[in-house]
């Protein structure tokens, strides 16, 4: 989430100081969506900080440098172009050249030669298979069904007025009268009177030809001395319109010829008269309900042409079928249709293309979302089919189809990673967002003493990421932030900002601290960064790099690591990213190589998350020549998705669930292993939004304070069994306003209510205290019915059971209200001896008698654990 502006401060006051110092102005806190109201008119700054003094190193701090490096920055390359969409083959990659630079930087580091933009995004079986549909098959349209967007579709053709005469579906008299009907019909079905001509083109689709209709002058002047007569194919049937177009100097009459079941004798049924002032060259179209219609007729006592005639009988239906060209082992289907204008619509799967299963039935027509099903079983098929009732109360009704894809049980997010042993434990990986302040409105060095502030989280995370907003660094992005005089007149942008007294809190504290350096569209347009936008961010990111970096500044209170934004997505386009981030990411290397760089969060599933102006796809973002400058890939990744019956409303979800977004970091494993192998992945936001007494949730995303909770402990131990380095939980608090997403995700309640610990603190801090120096080893099992993973030395070298110290098992399944949650059994095998065992949930740590949660076979490997959506943790002997 990105915070809001912060208004511009009042104008700095005299340059003598109060006789009394005030303290700092309050400062609106995130999260970012929706704005909070603005704050209040700041006060006077603060009495000047100095930077707080370097702890004792054998190396000296070096002396702070002006805004720009020695000698002149880099002039920059220009930018390669965006990533080609959509992923199909992979193209040869431009390798534009690097920025060239000054002599006092150091060398661009070599990107890999290899280089692939879509290495994270899964592939559906359906990509660009052979699509059939009902109507308009415009070659253009058809491999928008299969080519994986969601922003392409198909649109059919409408049924009403005329469109259904070209369907035999529809239309009986379909190319009846030339000999070509659809029904096997004989074109003797079509008769005339005496002297006609050209009878087949009175049922070819074409308004251009025409059957002439003579008049039989032995008759005359009989009305129907002129006369057009058919026998409708499969008769008796049910007609719902009667339509013709043609020409004459007489009225036409038209009747259907009907036979009611069990009589021998037909009947005429008038149903309209064709008058020449009125309806010449124009089509006619009658609505109406005839049962057992056997035949048409249209006579006139003078002589007229027939352009065309039609019946309806039979529904308007639309439909799209994909072939996947072969059978296909199948564990998840997605589609997205839309279509108002249909009755209901259906979701249909084949092996041969004769027999169907119905998937889904009676949709709600008027969805927009993509339907998304993990299917409990993998089936066996070739075809998928969407198909339309469409409404036939008015013209010109259409549907549309956007796509229809099948994939493995793994969906579109790919199977996760081949387990592997953690190096890191699970206390040195969790971290938590927070912001300047902490909420409280004041430097964080006046928190401490009342072990407020950052103090609050140390039982929690090692990691601290602040929400560093560079508006409040630079009034504009040309300025310099002027880091080395802001412990007595502010930065740029904040007049009584100093960021070295904040961020020494933090680490006084025990907390590494990552910023991201983030900027948003509607502070900083693209317009303002200047005519060379990547000169703007290297001048930027030196400054920040020099100040800050861990090869710069004091211990006490340098970064551990920066991000090129946070979520940059809304009004910045990728080109422009990527002259942000090749200019900032070189100046921070230059400045300091031993700062810690990551880009800004970005995702690897989707590459059409991009357009002129927004977007978020890695391959797109990041240009292979800067990807060596960075040392970690970041990703925010929360757990929802849009059950199918709930038509298209997303929820939050526990994080096992197969369809949850948090899989996206499978994607994003997958990228990084092609592309920046080695590299390790954080997950810098992550969490659930939840329902809490007195601080109500009002989106559909929340979840219980209890499912919160145990989700908490739960999401960690998959991230740590996916190899993610750091998972900072987003937020520190809740909100004081709002009640939507991200306002109600904090590890305490909100500064309204004083900042209680919530249970999804307790549930944190008490695994941490039982196993926080504890790491991933190894999966026991990764079942429907349970998970159990090992926990051991993080030594990050080895799964073997026999060094795991703890078991923890729960049940892959939505939590409820709690505390309590329903139990199963579960079998495992594990040549261990449990020790003694706890529940962790939003109570904290329960002891629980052990043989009441497990039983083990003498002189056996076998174990029987009673599991529940609570995490059970099991020591070891």
């Amino acid at each position: 989430p990105s915070p809001p502006p912060v208004p511009s401060p009042p104008p700095r006051p005299p340059p003598s100081p109060p006789p009394v110092p005030s303290p700092p102005p309050p400062v609106p806190s995130p999260p970012p969506r929706p704005p909070p109201s603005p704050p209040p008119v700041p006060s006077p700054p603060p009495s000047p900080q100095p930077r707080p003094p370097p702890i004792p190193s054998p190396s000296p701090w070096p002396p702070q440098p002006p805004f720009f490096p020695p000698l002149s920055p880099p002039t920059p390359s220009p930018s390669p172009p965006v990533s080609p969409l959509p992923p199909g083959p992979t193209p040869n990659q431009p390798k534009p050249p690097p920025p060239s630079t000054s002599s006092n930087s150091t060398s661009t580091p070599t990107p890999s030669p290899a280089w692939n933009n879509f290495a994270g995004t899964v592939r559906a079986y359906s990509y660009m298979g052979q699509v059939n549909v009902s109507s308009n098959p415009v070659a253009s349209a058809l491999p928008h069904i299969v080519d994986g967007d969601d922003n392409t579709q198909w649109q059919s053709d409408a049924c009403l007025p005329t469109g259904y005469t070209a369907r035999p579906s529809m239309n009986p008299l379909l190319f009846l009268c030339n000999g070509s009907s659809p029904t096997g019909a004989p074109p003797s079905y079509c008769t005339a009177s005496n002297g006609s001509s050209n009878l087949g083109a009175a049922t070819d689709t074409s308004v251009y030809t025409g059957a002439g209709i003579a008049l039989d002058r032995t008759r005359a002047p009989a009305a129907d001395a002129a006369f057009f007569a058919v026998i409708v194919p499969g008769g008796p049937r049910v007609v719902t319109r009667v339509s013709c177009k043609g020409f004459s100097t007489s009225n036409v009459t038209v009747w259907l010829i009907v036979q009611p079941a069990g009589l021998s004798t037909q009947q005429r049924v008038q149903v309209s008269t064709f008058v020449p002032s009125v309806d010449n060259y124009n089509w006619i179209h009658v609505a109406g309900s005839w049962q057992d219609v056997v035949g048409l007729r249209l006579q006139s006592n003078a002589s007229f042409t027939l352009t065309e005639v039609a019946v309806q009988s039979g529904p308007c239906l639309e439909q799209a079928v994909v072939d996947m060209g072969s059978l296909r082992e199948v564990g998840t289907l997605r589609f997205r249709y839309w279509s108002p204008d249909a009755e209901h619509s259906n979701m249909s799967v084949s092996a041969d293309g004769v027999n169907w299963t119905d998937m889904r039935t009676f949709m709600d027509p008027t969805l927009l979302a993509a339907v998304e099903i993990y299917l409990p079983e993998i089936i066996y098929i070739r075809y998928m089919r969407i198909s339309h009732k469409v409404k036939e109360d008015g013209d010109f009704r259409k549907v549309y189809v956007w796509g229809i894809d099948a994939y493995d049980k793994y969906g579109r997010w790919g199977a996760p990673p081949a387990p592997a042993p953690q190096p890191l434990s699970l206390r040195a990986m969790l971290g938590v967002n927070g912001i300047w302040g902490w909420g409280f409105n004041k430097y964080s060095d006046t928190l401490r003493k009342d072990n407020k502030g950052p103090n609050m989280y140390t039982a929690v995370a090692s990691w601290a990421r602040s929400y560093h907003n560079m508006h409040w660094d630079v009034s504009w992005p040309t300025h310099s932030p002027k880091y080395n005089t802001m412990a007595t007149t502010g930065t740029d942008g904040m007049w009584w900002l100093n960021w070295d007294r904040e961020y020494a809190a933090w680490k006084a504290a025990g907390l590494k601290v990552d910023a991201t350096f983030q900027f948003v569209s509607d502070v900083f347009p693209q317009s303002t960064w200047g005519a060379n936008v990547t000169d703007t961010a290297y001048k930027l990111g030196y400054a920040f790099g020099f100040h800050f970096g861990p090869g710069r500044a004091p211990p006490n209170c340098s970064l551990d690591a920066i991000e090129v934004g946070n979520e940059p997505w809304i009004g910045y386009n990728a080109t422009f990213y990527q002259s942000v981030i090749r200019g900032f990411a070189r100046g921070v290397k230059d400045a300091d190589p031993t700062f810690r760089l990551l880009p800004c969060a970005l995702q690897a599933d989707n590459p059409y998350g991009e357009d002129k102006n927004n977007g978020n796809f890695v391959g797109a973002r990041i240009p292979p020549e800067v990807a060596p400058l960075l040392d970690v890939v970041n990703i925010h990744a929360y757990s929802w998705y849009r059950p199918p019956d709930l038509n298209g409303t997303m929820i939050g979800v526990h994080p096992e669930h197969p369809g949850s977004t948090m899989n996206a970091i499978n994607n994003m494993i997958n990228w990084r292993n092609y592309n920046m192998p080695g590299k390790p992945l954080w997950v810098t936001e992550w969490g659930w939004d939840a329902h809490l007494p007195g601080e109500t949730c009002t989106t559909t995303l929340c979840v219980t304070q209890h499912a919160q909770a145990v989700y908490g402990v739960r999401g960690l131990m998959i991230m740590a069994r996916k190899g993610v380095q750091v998972a900072d939980w987003f937020f520190y608090a809740n909100a004081d306003g709002g009640s939507g997403v991200f306002e109600r995700s904090g590890l305490r309640g909100s500064n309204a209510t004083s900042f209680p610990a919530l249970p999804v603190y307790y549930s944190l801090s008490s695994l941490m205290q039982l196993v926080g120096s504890c790491g991933f080893l190894g999966i026991i099992a990764e079942r429907s019915d349970v998970y159990a993973y090992l926990l051991g030395p993080p030594n990050g070298t080895t799964s073997s059971p026999a060094a795991a110290t703890h078991l923890i098992a729960w049940r892959p399944v939505a939590a409820g209200e709690g505390p309590d949650e329903p139990v199963v059994e579960a079998s495992l095998t594990l040549n261990r001896t449990p020790a003694q065992a706890w529940t962790i949930s939003g109570a904290g740590s329960i002891p629980v008698t052990l043989s009441s949660v497990v039983q083990t076979a003498a002189g056996t490997s076998n174990w029987t654990l009673q599991v529940s959506a609570v995490p059970l943790l099991v020591q070891l002997m």
